[in-house]
């Protein structure tokens, strides 16, 4: 099989980023792993990250992400963890000049509640419900990395 070249995606507004890396952020290790294992087999052009919790996906996207370049990450973030949960997460990067044009996120949570808490807050931000099996959740990446399914 041939390698896919990645596809342009557009991330708020009409400036084009092309999204190259994934960072899946969750506290559960019996999620956070197996997803990150699984999304590494499957989405071998991507580079997959993890962090346990908002405050390392934000030192993570600060050490990757730089002001000048047109390469994105794209986050899978839970919304309820310890020390900095999902919804800090996207207010502190969208109130960075040098992040917000370089992150587009995804949000899951076990929470309806919390979900549509964000769906108010962000309606542009695609939400789900946990739990999501390897494949739902490969699915969706896809769709928004810009794949065919």
């Amino acid at each position: 099989m041939g390698q896919e070249k990645e596809k342009p995606v557009v991330v708020e507004g009409e400036e084009r980023l092309r999204l190259t890396r994934v960072l899946i952020v969750d506290d559960s290790d019996s999620v956070l792993e197996p997803t990150c294992l699984y999304l590494e087999w499957a989405l071998k052009d991507y580079p997959i990250l993890s962090a346990q919790n908002g405050e390392q996906a934000l030192k993570v996207l600060r050490e990757i992400v730089t002001p000048l370049s047109e390469q994105g990450v794209l986050v899978l973030t839970d919304l309820e963890m310890p020390v900095m949960g999902g919804k800090e997460l996207i207010e502190i990067v969208r109130g960075d000049e040098d992040l917000r044009s370089r992150v587009k996120f995804m949000v899951w949570s076990g929470s309806l509640e919390k979900l549509r808490e964000i769906e108010k807050a962000y309606p542009e931000i695609p939400r789900y419900l946990k739990p999501m099996t390897g494949r739902q959740i490969l699915s969706e990446l896809k769709e928004i990395l810009g794949q065919e399914r």
